[in-house]
C-alpha cells in the first residue's frame, strides 16, 4: 500500500512523540498542516474539474440572448478573437520556420 504525504507526516509525528522531541514535533506538525491543506486543495479543485459547467453556460448564453446583449458582446469581442488567432497563425508559421533551420 503506497501512503501519501499526510499519513507519512502523520506517522513521523508519531514516532517523534514517542521520544519527546520538542524541536522535531513541532517542526513535523507544521509540515503536516501545510500538507493537509495541500491535499484539501486537491480535493476542492478535483469537485470543481469534475463539474459539469455545461448547464450554466447554456443558461447564461439564453438570459443574455433575451436580453438582447448576446450580438453586441459577440460583436464587441470578434477583433479580441480574429487578433488573438493571427498571433497564434504567426508564432505557428515561426515555429515552423525554426524547425525547418534548425
Amino acid at each position: 500500500m503506497v501512503r501519501n504525504s499526510v499519513q507519512a507526516l502523520e506517522a513521523r509525528v508519531a514516532a517523534a512523540q514517542a521520544t519527546g522531541d520538542a524541536a522535531t514535533i513541532e517542526g513535523l506538525q507544521l509540515q503536516l498542516a501545510e500538507a493537509q491543506a495541500r491535499h484539501a486543495g486537491w480535493k476542492e479543485e478535483n469537485v470543481r474539474r469534475r463539474h459539469n459547467y455545461l448547464p450554466l453556460a447554456i443558461e447564461l448564453l439564453k438570459i443574455l440572448a433575451e436580453k438582447g446583449q448576446l450580438t453586441t458582446m459577440l460583436e464587441e469581442a470578434k477583433p479580441r478573437w480574429e487578433e488573438k488567432a493571427k498571433r497564434l497563425m504567426e508564432q505557428r508559421a515561426q515555429k515552423k520556420k525554426e524547425a525547418a533551420q534548425g
